[in-house]
């Protein structure tokens, strides 16, 4: 493990530590995976959740403005590609959390 937070560590907090150095290494143009992992009820998917309209909005929330900040900053005027895929995996299912319409 790269890091371990208890129940009193805000989004912010694992953001900064966590997932903020992965977006950098994204614009370098690495592939990069964050994985969040435990027990039920532990607060993965508020963690690593896509409301952005909170004070402590999710990780992926906070990667996507980092990223997309970066990219309309740019001056370089380079082409930009960007794809991302986020699931969960719980109980043998996958499910796409980025689907608009999950069944």
């Amino acid at each position: 493990f790269d890091s371990v937070f208890d129940e009193t560590s805000s989004n912010q907090r694992v953001f900064d530590t966590l997932v903020s150095p992965l977006v950098h290494k994204m614009i370098d143009g690495y592939k990069c995976v964050c994985v969040a992992y435990g027990q039920s009820g532990a607060g993965k998917s508020h963690t690593m959740g896509t409301d952005s309209s909170s004070l402590d909005s999710g990780c992926i929330s906070q990667a996507c403005r980092q990223l997309f900040d970066f990219m309309s900053a740019d001056t370089c005027r380079c082409t930009w590609s960007v794809s991302a895929t986020c699931l969960e995996l719980k109980d043998d299912a996958v499910r796409d959390l980025l689907e608009a319409d999950p069944a």
